[in-house]
């Protein structure tokens, strides 16, 4: 375990140097801003109630429960985030970095939307969740580890979901019609 545990600080490091290249760091803060969790929830809430597509909103409520079973391993594991030489810029370091709360954002919007596509669309949704994930370790706030454990969260959920679509769907038509939305 202890070689994993250094490989994996190993490589996180080495992808966190990156960071010297200034477009390789503008491009990863771009991304830490536009693909964290109340971005991304209030673009969708936006969308869901223009729209009026369930989708969306059930896209919303799998977003949360999923971001809260990553908010809940924050607390339980207490990983602290890899402070890299002085490389780390704005993490708070009362906040803790196991599992990665943007990589769960992101693959789970490539999880959900990904459903009955084509391969491109697929490549392009999966290749911008990777490039985002991968941004939140050069940016120096995410070991390589909690950028895949996020990523794995997402997609677990996101496949159950659509592996038991219907039963769950019929307790979402509930709720939505018991409250009259959508």
């Amino acid at each position: 375990m202890i070689n994993l545990l250094s490989l994996d600080e190993f490589l996180s490091l080495n992808i966190a140097l990156t960071k010297h290249n200034s477009l390789i760091h503008l491009i990863s803060l771009i991304f830490a801003q536009t693909f964290d969790f109340i971005p991304v929830f209030f673009f969708f809430l936006v969308i869901s109630l223009f729209t009026k597509k369930r989708k969306h909103s059930i896209f919303l409520l799998l977003l949360t429960f999923t971001s809260g079973i990553g908010f809940i391993l924050k607390i339980l594991i207490h990983r602290p985030r890899p402070y890299f030489f002085g490389i780390i810029d704005y993490a708070n370091s009362l906040s803790y970095s196991f599992p990665s709360g943007h990589s769960i954002v992101v693959f789970m919007l490539a999880a959900y939307y990904s459903k009955n596509k084509n391969f491109q669309t697929k490549t392009n949704l999966y290749g911008l969740a990777v490039l985002v994930a991968l941004s939140r370790v050069v940016l120096g706030v995410h070991y390589l580890s909690d950028v895949i454990a996020g990523a794995i969260i997402s997609i677990l959920i996101t496949k159950t979901y659509f592996w038991k679509e219907k039963e769950i769907n019929k307790f979402f038509n509930y709720f939505f019609n018991k409250l009259k939305i959508l």
